[in-house]
């Protein structure tokens, strides 16, 4: 009972401070007997922000996952989500199922655009939190099954396309705007040797992969952990494993090997970047101690 009540909560708190904030900016403004323009600029953005969507949470819980998880509200539904289909289910499988650990829809800046669409109507598998950011689109098929490592990240815009099998390892990040699409969803025939191949294909993304924005990532696609795609519309199709070596940069379409022996900093992020920020001036590098390198390729925020 308390965690419906939390939910319920942080619903509609931010709500009703959008109200009364709107309230005491329109008494300033008729106080002042001047229209300012200046005066909305935190309206503008407070207003386009979302919230958790009380209804939206209750139903998708109780719907999609077993009755002993679903009580907790593990999963907040944010607004400007629309559920096309539920009629899949919803794992999760850690030692512990928190409130609100994977938020799905959530706002996180200028870059999304139109709504979440969730669209299950296979099985997804979570292994820990995470989040699902504004715009981004998940489909999964009937014979689908999309299994997504802890301290996930699915960037705005993201579309997720399954039919067969995807899986994402621990501390993946896809930047917005990328494709992941395990199918043709068509058929092709060699027309010299009459050879017609599987149009699905599963696809397996490493542990700490870092996925570039625009990325498309196609069936059969395998990466190493430690990967990064750092071009803008790089494609992915093939198997690197055999390949590339984990802490490499993929790029280009198709992808190919860049850089060898690079990995993004991972730990305690958005800290370390400022920290970073403060030490850095210019095009001036800075070279860290040996001994925290293998620190600083570690995810340990949540």
């Amino acid at each position: 009972m308390n965690e419906f009540v939390k939910l319920l909560i942080i619903s509609y708190t931010p709500l009703l401070k959008k109200l009364a904030c709107f309230i005491y900016r329109v008494i300033i403004i008729l106080s002042l007997g001047k229209f300012r323009i200046a005066k909305f600029n935190n309206i503008e953005k407070w207003a386009y922000l979302n919230r958790v969507s009380f209804t939206k949470t209750i139903y998708l819980n109780l719907r999609m996952l077993p009755l002993e998880q679903a009580i907790h509200w593990p999963i907040h539904v944010f607004t400007k989500t629309d559920i096309l289909s539920s009629s899949g289910e919803i794992q999760i499988k850690c030692n512990v199922v928190e409130f609100g650990m994977i938020r799905w829809g959530v706002y996180n800046t200028f870059r999304s655009k139109g709504k979440t669409i969730i669209n299950n109507n296979g099985k997804m598998c979570f292994y820990g939190r995470g989040s699902i950011l504004k715009g981004s689109e998940i489909s999964v098929f009937p014979t689908g099954v999309i299994e997504i490592g802890d301290k996930f990240f699915i960037g705005e815009n993201v579309r997720i396309f399954c039919q067969n099998s995807i899986t994402l390892g621990l501390s993946v990040r896809i930047s917005y705007c990328c494709d992941v699409s395990d199918s043709d969803y068509h058929y092709i025939v060699d027309t010299e040797t009459n050879v017609i191949k599987p149009k699905n294909r599963p696809i397996v993304l490493g542990d700490y992969n870092w996925i570039g924005s625009q990325t498309a990532i196609k069936k059969g696609t395998i990466t190493p952990s430690h990967t990064m795609v750092a071009s803008a519309y790089a494609v992915l199709s093939k198997d690197y494993t055999g390949i590339i070596p984990p802490y490499s940069i993929l790029g280009g379409c198709p992808a190919r090997l860049i850089k060898s022996n690079s990995s993004r900093v991972w730990y305690r992020e958005p800290t370390t970047i400022k920290e970073i920020d403060e030490l850095i001036q210019g095009n001036k590098e800075i070279v860290i101690p040996a001994n925290k390198t293998d620190l600083f390729i570690q995810n340990e925020s949540c």
